[in-house]
């Protein structure tokens, strides 16, 4: 006997929601009783291809797919795109889905074009109207205009990725219609109708996450989110012109090649958990602690120039990790290790753990692990991870059980 379809209508649908549409649609063969289950799963996932100009199948499947599906609400509606330049999808059917969006009141929706270098997907008026959003992840897409209107009452995460606006204060508007905005994701490139200055003023946003890869243009970021609990950041070209400080700061990952470091770090003297690669500033001596820090990871580039100055400032500092980053900012910079004139509080009373994430062998990095471990009273562990064959690994690991170690417990570990 067939004892799955015992199960109720709304349990099939539920189990039905974790499987693809397309597999959804090949239940409908196994019996009468799944011949119309599909048409009420609320979430789907649509798959147009249109790198074959002459081929609009797929075009015709979605619109008779919408039309036959009768969920009076779906929680996930995504439209994943394949086009090139020359063969963009007509705005008629972009038009055609975003009523659906609406008249399901769909609280996912994903719009994305994933060929790059295609034309970005022009969005209708209609969407800025949608009140059941509440997760909106847009990829190459274009935003012309809003109405004056414009209402996102239950958005809480806007996904932007490669998103061209019409101009700055489209953008802004855009953000402004969003009370409720908790997470802002935006991967560059992008384009402000040809203005770089971009600016991010959501005082109640909690996440933001920005990213370019280095084929953008410069952009400068002007950003007010005072109540930020995450931060990060991975900016090639682009800088932050303005940024306020955020008291309830939990995690920042920054890895920014260009600006001042002093003034961006200022704003983060909140975080408990902070990741750092940032280009090196000679005179850099910051007058703030990182009171609340317990975790901290650098780049293994520019380790030994940061270590120096941001350890005097973490008096409670539990766990230090070392990660290759794909580091620009000691490409022109020589930088040596130079012992501190005294041993941090941090060393003395608080960390607990040392990772060094692929360890390159260099003197000043074997420099830098003799001295924590020299240093570190309440050190239990020092975890060093390399590419080294078992020899080398074996010769490593007998130098450091040979140097001295301030705290008798620490185990060292080299993988």
């Amino acid at each position: 006997m067939d004892r799955i379809s015992l199960l109720s209508d709304d349990l099939l649908l539920k189990i039905l929601s974790y499987a693809r549409t397309k597999d959804v649609l090949d239940t409908s063969l196994l019996s009468k009783r799944w011949t119309s289950l599909w048409k009420h799963v609320p979430k789907i996932d649509l798959y147009v291809d249109l790198m074959d100009s002459g081929n609009r199948d797929d075009l015709r499947f979605v619109n008779k797919f919408l039309e036959s599906h009768k969920a009076p609400v779906l929680e996930t509606l995504y439209f994943n795109i394949l086009t090139t330049y020359n063969n963009p999808v007509p705005q008629v059917e972009i038009e055609k889905w975003i009523r659906v969006v609406i008249s399901r009141s769909v609280r996912d929706l994903r719009l994305s074009q994933t060929q790059r270098g295609s034309r970005p997907v022009p969005l209708p008026r209609s969407l800025f109207a949608c009140q059941s959003l509440v997760n909106l992840h847009l990829r190459q897409v274009k935003i012309v205009d809003v109405p004056s209107d414009i209402s996102f009452p239950s958005l809480k995460q806007l996904s932007l990725s490669l998103a061209n606006f019409s101009s700055g204060e489209v953008f802004s508007i855009m953000l402004s219609s969003c009370p409720v905005l908790e997470e802002l994701f935006m991967d560059g490139p992008w384009d402000h109708g040809g203005v770089k200055t971009i600016t991010i003023a959501v005082p109640w946003l909690q996440r933001l996450d920005i990213s370019e890869t280095s084929d953008c243009d410069r952009n400068w970021f002007m950003v007010n989110t005072p109540s930020l609990k995450s931060l990060k950041t991975y900016m090639r070209n682009s800088q932050f012109f303005s940024l306020v400080k955020m008291p309830e700061l939990v995690k920042a990952e920054i890895d920014v090649k260009h600006g001042d470091p002093e003034r961006l770090l200022s704003c983060l003297t909140s975080a408990k958990h902070l990741t750092l690669c940032l280009n090196p500033r000679m005179d850099y001596n910051p007058p703030y602690d990182f009171n609340q820090l317990v975790s901290l990871e650098l780049s293994t580039r520019c380790t030994s120039y940061w270590l120096i100055h941001i350890l005097r400032h973490c008096p409670n500092l539990r766990t230090l990790r070392f990660r290759q980053f794909y580091c620009r900012n000691t490409r022109y910079i020589q930088i040596k290790w130079e012992q501190p004139s005294f041993v941090p509080k941090c060393l003395i009373s608080s960390l607990e753990t040392v990772e060094w994430i692929v360890y390159g062998g260099t003197e000043a990095e074997k420099e830098v692990a003799i001295y924590l471990l020299g240093n570190a009273s309440y050190l239990n562990k020092m975890t060093i991870k390399t590419n080294s064959t078992l020899k080398e690994k074996n010769r490593l690991r007998m130098e450091f059980e040979s140097k001295p170690r301030s705290s008798s417990k620490c185990l060292i570990s080299i993988n």
